[in-house]
């Protein structure tokens, strides 16, 4: 059951770029562990390599940042030697390079980089950092697309490889095009949440048919209903019933806080005597910007919706005789 939910886990988010130094790839650990108890110490030892390729190149990161490049660039390489499959790492070798002027080597790096990601991302995808400038340039983009496209004429089922062209084609300045291809992810995998999340944010850039734009934010809403990775415009939405229905199915999900907490004390005096001092109401703020509790239940979370704060404007209106 732990081996299970552990390879859930990863294939939900195999590159697990939103975690911080240090905290990556825990599931890889935890299966590591888990496939040794099992008597299983090859795929133990591959699992375990993953992970050290991964701190390594986190420390290579503290390098890089601190100026020494070719010391980092070392370091990236062999971190390589423990998982060669680390698409993270051939990208920020292939963006490093191409900073440094060595285009030659950062395009082997790119091409094995744009090879790797249809099975290093997942539903939830988040570049990791040092990956974020690895489809800026036309060189790049030239190299994904050729890369890409071939990818869809052999695997034309695989999701993953249409959520990707439709991000490069984003990165290239075609959001309509774009659309296309995360259309197609969601087809083959309805549950893409990223795609989902894409579709939804092209409206902003490109035409994007409502009834289209809305189905998005529905599987938003279903996917994500804790808000932890993604964030539903309701602005806009038309259906107000669908829309109710769908908020207060993800309210049912919502963990309730815990009633007690250990107290800081020092902390808490601390906090007391900035309020004093300055006079600030303090409102705790969801991750979104919202006060916490503004999407607690469906009555609260309507309220954004355009369409009712009209409403409310011409309700006031008139009570004022306008």
């Amino acid at each position: 059951e732990a081996e299970e939910t552990a390879r859930q886990a990863i294939s939900i988010d195999p590159s697990d770029g939103d975690q911080g130094v240090g905290d990556r790839m825990r599931a890889y650990a935890v299966l590591a562990d888990i496939r040794d108890a099992r008597g299983d110490a090859a795929e133990a030892e591959v699992l375990r390599g993953a992970v050290r390729a991964i701190r390594q190149s986190e420390r290579a990161d503290r390098f890089y940042s601190a100026g020494l490049h070719k010391r980092a660039v070392v370091m990236y390489r062999e971190s390589l030697n423990h998982f060669a499959d680390a698409y993270c790492i051939q990208s920020r070798l292939a963006v490093q390079m191409a900073s440094m002027g060595r285009h030659e080597e950062a395009e082997a790096h790119y091409r094995k980089a744009y090879e790797l990601m249809p099975d290093s991302f997942g539903r939830v995808e988040s570049h990791c950092f040092g990956c974020e400038g690895a489809f800026d340039g036309e060189r790049a983009q030239g190299i994904a697309e050729k890369v890409f496209e071939k990818l869809a004429r052999e695997t034309p089922d695989k999701p993953q490889v249409h959520y990707l062209l439709g991000y490069l084609r984003d990165n290239q300045g075609k959001a309509g095009e774009a659309v296309r291809h995360y259309e197609r992810a969601v087809e083959l995998d309805p549950d893409y949440l990223n795609a989902w999340v894409e579709i939804a944010g092209a409206a902003e850039r490109t035409r994007v048919s409502v009834d289209l734009r809305e189905t998005a934010v529905l599987n938003i809403l279903r996917l994500d209903p804790l808000r932890r990775y993604s964030q539903a415009n309701i602005s806009s939405f038309r259906n107000l019933k669908k829309l109710w229905l769908a908020l207060a199915s993800a309210a049912d999900k919502r963990i309730e806080p815990p009633q007690a907490l250990y107290r800081l004390t020092a902390s808490a005096k601390a906090m007391e005597a900035k309020k004093k001092d300055t006079e600030v109401e303090y409102v705790r703020m969801d991750a979104w910007g919202y006060p916490l509790g503004t999407w607690d239940n469906p009555a609260t979370a309507i309220l954004s919706n355009g369409y009712i704060q009209a409403a409310r404007e011409l309700l006031q209106n008139g009570r004022m005789g306008w």
